[in-house]
């Protein structure tokens, strides 16, 4: 009996989830794309794909299939669309991945949609297939690079950032691992700008700074969620860009009638019906 249990259990398949991930073109001929687990993630023959181009601000230009898939590419086919695909455009395919928070995780959304940073001196933080082979310790050990990133950006700026009584040398040299990731959590919640691009993390992570840190979708979710009616009419003002992304967590959550109740009180008809037509997961 122990031994058909133990069979059981090691034979099972181990949870999966669906997610969509983003692979880049790097040949022009036969739109062949880089996808290091293709197979694994159930990448086959026929699978649609989209294909989006990166030019200032991300746009979807064609759609098209999966042709063929070997280690580590996929070579994909265009059908339609407004743009012929090229090098350096992204292909947005749907995959089948072990169940680890790919559509919750930022770092882990960061790397399926081809997200990168850089430090000040153009050298990579980390590449988005780093994220896939994670050993425990590496997110501490990236956050803490990226946190001594931006205090040394800091240093090196002061009298630049510094212009005009701007206090933002001191937001960066005070900055810790928690702002990091909620910078994070909030350009995976936001991700057209970075999509497919380096981007040098200290001069973006000091803009957001600048802004006032406007908080992920997910964070504002929580906001929303736990505040006062008057003090929620003040959050849907402040935080109008994102409502669309937090009422997206809310619906994700079973809070349906909670997002319905806040997109109403918006006055934004698209709104409205974006949440009423969300499905519930």
């Amino acid at each position: 009996m122990n031994a058909l249990l133990f069979l059981i259990l090691f034979s099972a398949k181990p949870p999966s989830e669906k997610a969509y991930i983003m692979a880049q073109v790097v040949d022009t001929q036969g739109l062949i794309c880089e996808i290091n687990r293709g197979k694994e993630w159930g990448v086959e023959s026929g699978t649609n794909v989209g294909f989006y181009r990166v030019w200032g601000k991300t746009e979807m230009i064609a759609v098209g299939t999966v042709k063929e898939v070997g280690e580590g590419w996929a070579k994909v086919k265009a059908r339609g669309g407004r743009e012929r695909p090229g090098p350096g455009d992204l292909v947005q395919i749907k995959v089948s991945m072990p169940a680890k928070g790919w559509n919750t995780d930022p770092i882990l959304t960061l790397g399926r949609l081809y997200i990168w940073f850089t430090d000040d001196t153009g050298r990579t933080l980390f590449w988005p297939e780093d994220v896939l082979d994670a050993a425990p310790g590496w997110r501490k050990a990236l956050l803490n690079k990226m946190v001594e990133s931006a205090r040394l950006f800091a240093e090196y700026n002061k009298d630049v950032l510094s212009v005009n009584g701007d206090t933002l040398s001191n937001l960066l040299s005070e900055a810790d691992s928690s702002d990091v990731m909620a910078y994070l959590e909030f350009v995976a919640d936001f991700p057209a700008g970075y999509m497919g691009v380096k981007t040098p993390f200290p001069a973006a992570f000091a803009t957001w700074l600048k802004q006032g840190s406007p908080p992920s979708g997910k964070r504002l979710a929580r906001m929303l969620e736990a505040a006062k009616p008057e003090e929620r009419s003040e959050l849907v003002e402040k935080y109008r860009p994102e409502l669309p992304v937090a009422l997206d967590w809310l619906v994700r959550w079973g809070q349906k009638p909670l997002a319905l109740e806040i997109a109403r009180s918006s006055g934004d008809e698209n709104l409205i019906r974006l949440v009423e037509e969300a499905k519930t997961e």
